[in-house]
């Protein structure tokens, strides 16, 4: 089995031009695409990336890719390559956006046109992000009182502070967290349950 990897860039209207976070999916396909895991982190476009210290998120990176069980000899290329896209695509936009990196496993006789269709077909089938009106609904979801509770964290930027939400699975996110998650992938990260607008 061999790994092919494909990135992109996902447009969201939240976050801080300072940094990106680096949407890494791992996949399996024998014939047929299966989700194997998925990792987030931030990666600094300042410290890690245009001051030549890749080494941090070449860290950041190869930890998540040692999570998902991708082959630690298969790092170094992945990595070169995110960092690489970055430098390309996100850095002169200075926009705000989220790397998606797919990493497929597949016999080498699977072609990357073969894998890219696949790729194409399950996410639009299953994993279509959010709606824009159903991103807008998220702002009527703030917790009455939620602030209150020392204990809230949200396990999307792993942070505190305020600003919590309630979703329709009933698990709680900060506003901005979840709509920037949502635009990319509908399910929510804890019980993998479709985003919907409540109704």
């Amino acid at each position: 089995m061999a790994y092919q990897c494909f990135l992109d860039a996902v447009r969201v209207d939240w976050g801080d031009i300072s940094s990106t976070t680096v949407l890494i999916r791992g996949w399996k396909f024998d014939g047929a695409l299966t989700a194997a895991g998925s990792r987030e982190c931030l990666v600094s476009l300042d410290a890690d990336v245009m001051d030549g210290g890749e080494e941090v998120a070449a860290l950041a990176v190869g930890t998540h890719l040692t999570e998902l069980g991708i082959r630690q000899a298969c790092h170094g290329w992945m990595i070169a390559a995110v960092i690489k896209y970055i430098k390309e695509h996100i850095i002169p936009n200075r926009l705000f956006f989220t790397v998606t990196m797919d990493i497929v496993e597949a016999t080498p006789a699977v072609t990357a046109a073969d894998i890219d269709e696949a790729l194409y077909l399950y996410l639009a089938d299953t994993v279509a992000p959010a709606s824009e009106a159903e991103i807008a609904e998220m702002e009527k979801f703030q917790l009455c009182g939620a602030e209150q509770d020392e204990n809230l964290c949200c396990v999307i930027c792993m942070d505190e502070g305020d600003g919590f939400a309630l979703m329709p699975c009933n698990h709680v996110f900060h506003v901005t967290c979840a709509a920037r998650w949502f635009r990319i992938n509908p399910l929510c990260p804890l019980c993998r349950r479709r985003y919907s607008k409540p109704e």
